[in-house]
């Protein structure tokens, strides 16, 4: 197992259930059974706090804390662009600057078969307009 990916989903700060929230989004992966379910408080269109529950396999799990530390205390519409651009892009083509470094060891060509695995989060994201 990939070191890096091992010191994401020990750190849990970010997992769990928030008691109340304003929009709960979900994705399933149908190749694999991966699902996410993350909660968002959403407080002047930014995202206050964000928690998230799952059952999947590793990669599911780290891309999931990926995206919920960038995209936490964010404005919505900043993590709908966010995550729209990701998904219409080229999967081994993304390549990340900075502060959104970590996603390169997800997104790329070694794990190009388990994309499907790595986009749950993302998915889940991606329905929010539907939410609120």
């Amino acid at each position: 197992m990939n070191k890096k990916i091992a010191c994401l989903i020990n750190n849990l700060n970010n997992y769990g259930k928030l008691k109340t929230y304003t929009v709960k989004v979900s994705h399933k992966n149908n190749v694999c059974g991966d699902r996410v379910e993350i909660y968002l408080k959403i407080r002047k269109k930014k995202i206050s706090d964000i928690k998230y529950t799952l059952n999947s396999c590793i990669l599911c799990h780290a891309s999931t804390e990926v995206l919920i530390n960038i995209i936490k205390k964010k404005k919505i519409n900043y993590c709908q662009k966010f995550v729209k651009k990701l998904l219409h892009s080229k999967f081994e083509k993304l390549n990340f600057k900075k502060k959104f470094k970590y996603l390169n060891f997800l997104f790329n060509k070694k794990n190009s078969l388990r994309k499907d695995c790595i986009y749950v989060p993302f998915n889940a994201i991606n329905k929010i307009n539907k939410k609120i």
